[in-house]
């Protein structure tokens, strides 16, 4: 599928983040079929190395994702990356 767009961080405490994006717009006439879920990664930053740290199956409607600890670790900085992934 394509790219989920408006990757961001929209809020965090001092042992969680919430990440929010906008999902994929899937044509029909060119995709074979609809986003089946998410994949996010994670990479700190003194840490190189991405880590997957949600890959599950979720509606295509389903637009953010809370992650904490032990997830990711108070006081480190991360790198995080989504990916969609469909029925392939």
């Amino acid at each position: 599928p394509p790219n989920p767009s408006g990757f961001l961080a929209e809020a965090q405490t001092t042992t969680s983040i919430t990440v929010r994006w906008t999902a994929p717009v899937v044509d029909p006439l060119t995709e074979d079929c609809d986003v089946e879920g998410y994949r996010v990664l994670s990479e700190a930053i003194l840490s190189p190395g991405f880590a997957v740290v949600y890959d599950g199956i979720r509606s295509s409607s389903t637009t953010s994702l809370t992650l904490s600890y032990p997830t990711i670790t108070p006081s480190k900085y991360y790198k995080l990356l989504l990916q969609a992934k469909n029925c392939g």
